[in-house]
């Protein structure tokens, strides 16, 4: 009954899958969900293998090209600021990689020729006869590029993809009326673009080509599987078996994200000079650096971080971590970027924004509030504080999952593996330990967990306590958790390692269960919390004294475990907590909800204050 239940759980997604974009890029990134970048692939697939064949004419190369742009999909997928404009994003990807590869293999006609050979293929009316011809469809990529966004996206939709007007405004989630607006004024602006290169066509004949353009779209399900296995893949850091993915495309894919990168530090470059040139820079950094923690310091031309007050995630949020002192509170997102928070005072606004390039999945603080550490798939970032210098790059064998420092801040532990059950360990799975100061290994240690190491914590005296969450009541439910997979949601340890809180992600009755096991009874359950009956159970988290723990779907209830009660409960809106926090003294926890961070008080259930993402408001 569980596996039948979990195999039509992820066929029903493969199949229909939720109609936003961002929900979907959302589960791939903070859940790597597969299933999910499946559903995003096959929805696109038809209008970037089009994109593809109207620049190349050769079928190798254009599925070359096909395979790179979700390749840079699942890599670059944090830095999408516009989710649900996914197919406005990916075209625009497709069209430069084709483009690159047209010029590197030679192919690349001049825009004055390209220009003569397209006005021959039309009669004296202007209107085209049969499907759309290469040259045609490949003026019709370039000045869709040159379009807003906002009409750029429903034509890309509703003529590109075939999507009916109400299946393109129940994906972007806007009203019927919009679409139908926009995709006029659209077609309007672009029958005007292409009337300035000499292509004459009424609206009504413009329509009809795309209509029938996207008609012809066919993709071979070969080539969709082998791409969204391998790209999957290289969006966690493993390498694609020979035969998913092309060299070609590979190289493609490497050299269009080299180019996105040198142009966001471009960008990033500018801003910095622009806040220096205010002043921001120097006031954010007399903040940071206080007499207690922080040697105080001023930027440099070496200084990696830099200061964007008051600007948020741009992608939802997946780890939080308070200092030791309360004042300071980091955050990791999707977006790529790790941002420090002044949490003591009346404001809110980001202090400063250090740029890690990938998604974050964890995060820790040193206690004396001078290093970060910060994972993003296999690796480690170590960043100075006091300078915002980007210390060392410490690297596993397998996705971290988790990390925890030393009390004294010379000794970073990091926990290695999967939340999927497998049926034996693999290598790579365990902690690693680092000087912190050298960089340098210190240790490495399989742990006996069959997921690898889910949750760490250093007890006062500095033995290191793991967590792995492959826990079962009974032997029967372990062999079929075995056979089915079954991902374990949330983990954590409480902080003298006494105590594992964990979930999964299926019911018990009516209710998502948070299981509690204490080591030294029995490997075996024993404690049971219910209450959560809206949705998964996301995250978990101890307090730093480990008499509570709160625990967090869209609802977030904090459980006082010495008295066996719940102690408060309270709502921070509809969309899921990803991940939860207290503050040293336990008196605050921070809510990750999207994009934004909600500060509550722990004894009250009283809301603080919201730090909000630069694109939604306080609470949104």
């Amino acid at each position: 009954m569980l596996l039948r239940t979990v195999t039509k759980f992820f066929t029903r997604l493969r199949e229909t899958g939720p109609q936003s974009d961002g929900e979907l890029l959302q589960r791939f990134l903070v859940e790597r969900n597969e299933a999910a970048f499946d559903v995003l692939v096959r929805r696109h697939s038809a209008m970037v293998l089009r994109v593809c064949q109207r620049v190349l004419q050769q079928r190798q190369d254009a599925e070359d090209a096909f395979q790179a742009t979700f390749i840079v999909l699942a890599r670059k997928a944090p830095s999408i600021s516009k989710q649900d404009s996914l197919a406005s994003w990916l075209h625009g990807v497709a069209y430069r990689i084709a483009l690159k590869a047209r010029t590197t293999a030679g192919r690349r006609r001049s825009h004055e020729k390209r220009a003569g050979e397209l006005a021959s293929v039309h009669d004296a009316s202007g209107e085209h006869g049969g499907t759309m011809s290469r040259e045609l469809g490949s003026v019709l990529d370039e000045e869709l590029q040159h379009l807003p966004e906002k009409y750029r996206t429903p034509l890309l939709l509703c003529y590109f993809e075939g999507k009916t007007n109400q299946e393109a405004a129940q994906q972007l989630g806007w009203p019927m009326g919009t679409i139908a607006t926009r995709l006029s004024q659209g077609r309007e602006l672009l029958r005007q673009r292409l009337s300035r290169r000499g292509l004459a066509y009424s609206a009504s004949g413009l329509s009809a080509v795309l209509v029938q353009d996207a008609a012809t779209a066919a993709v071979p399900p070969t080539l969709v599987a082998s791409t969204i296995k391998g790209a999957a893949l290289l969006a966690v850091g493993h390498t694609a078996p020979t035969g998913l993915l092309t060299a070609e495309a590979v190289a493609q894919a490497e050299t269009a994200l080299a180019s996105m990168t040198a142009h966001q530090w471009k960008l990033a470059a500018a801003l910095c000079l622009a806040f220096l040139s205010l002043g921001s820079a120097a006031t954010a950094l007399a903040w940071l650096a206080t007499p207690n923690q922080l040697a105080r310091t001023t930027a440099s031309d070496e200084t990696l971080g830099f200061a964007l007050p008051r600007h948020g995630h741009t992608g939802p949020v997946a780890c939080t971590a308070f200092s030791a002192d309360g004042r300071l509170l980091a955050s990791g997102s999707t977006d790529g970027t790790v941002k420090l928070w002044r949490v003591d005072g009346d404001g809110d606004g980001v202090q400063f924004t250090l740029p890690v390039g990938a998604a974050v999945n964890a995060l820790a603080l040193s206690r004396d509030g001078r290093t970060l550490a910060a994972a993003h798939g296999r690796t480690v970032q170590l960043w100075d504080l006091p300078s915002l210098r980007l210390r060392h790059k410490l690297e596993h064998l397998e996705p971290v999952t988790c990390l925890a420092f030393r009390a004294d801040g010379g000794t970073l532990a990091a926990g290695c593996g999967s939340l999927d059950v497998v049926m034996q360990p693999k290598p790579g799975y365990g902690v690693h330990e680092w000087d912190t100061r050298t960089g340098e290994k210190k240790s490495s240690q399989q742990a006996h967990h069959r997921q690898g190491v889910c949750a760490l914590v250093y007890a006062a005296n500095g033995t290191l306590n793991t967590g792995g969450a492959d826990y079962a009541s009974t032997e029967e439910e372990r062999k079929l958790l075995e056979i089915a997979g079954i991902r374990f949601v949330a983990l954590a340890c409480s902080p003298d390692g006494s105590r594992l809180a964990f979930t999964r992600d299926r019911k018990s009755g009516d209710a998502f269960p948070v299981h509690l096991l204490e080591r030294s009874k029995s490997a075996n359950h024993n404690g049971v919390i219910y209450g959560h009956k809206d949705d998964l159970v996301r995250a978990v988290a101890f307090s730093p004294d480990g008499k509570l723990l709160a625990s967090a779907s869209t609802k977030v209830m904090v459980w006082n475990l010495a008295e066996n009660r719940k102690q408060v409960n309270f709502s921070p809106g509809s969309t899921p907590v990803s991940a939860l926090a207290f503050s040293a003294d336990g008196q605050r926890i921070a809510v990750a909800v999207g994009m934004d961070i909600q500060l509550w008080d722990v004894a009250t259930g009283q809301w603080r204050r919201t730090l909000a993402g630069h694109s939604r408001p306080p609470g949104g």
